[in-house]
């Protein structure tokens, strides 16, 4: 997803670049269809934290929504948030926000 306004734009996008958080994507969705209808929704590159910040994003984590929905555990879910934020390795989405000069 990509939000742009006047001054900024954020991105968010799984956290590809991190083979730990991939595993886990693995163990915790093998068995579920991860096929998309649309083709453009389709993953084309492997993107992580130092690609993001390479581009000049400033990087956070966060859990993501489909992790949230699957696993009902709101108060683990929101401090798992906070840590994320603050380590975005560690979070299972991304967010970029680039801010204009």
């Amino acid at each position: 997803m990509i939000d742009a306004t006047k001054d900024k734009v954020l991105v968010d996008t799984p956290n590809d670049g991190n083979f730990f958080i991939r595993f886990l994507r693995y163990l915790v969705y093998r068995n579920e269809s991860m096929e998309h209808q649309d083709a453009h929704l389709t993953h084309h590159r492997l993107i992580g934290r130092k690609d993001l910040e390479r581009l000049g994003f400033e990087t956070h984590g966060c859990v993501g929504f489909v992790t949230r929905k699957k696993f009902k555990l709101r108060l683990f879910w929101d401090f798992y948030d906070l840590i994320a934020w603050l380590v975005p390795g560690l979070g299972g989405n991304l967010i970029g926000i680039y801010k204009s000069a």
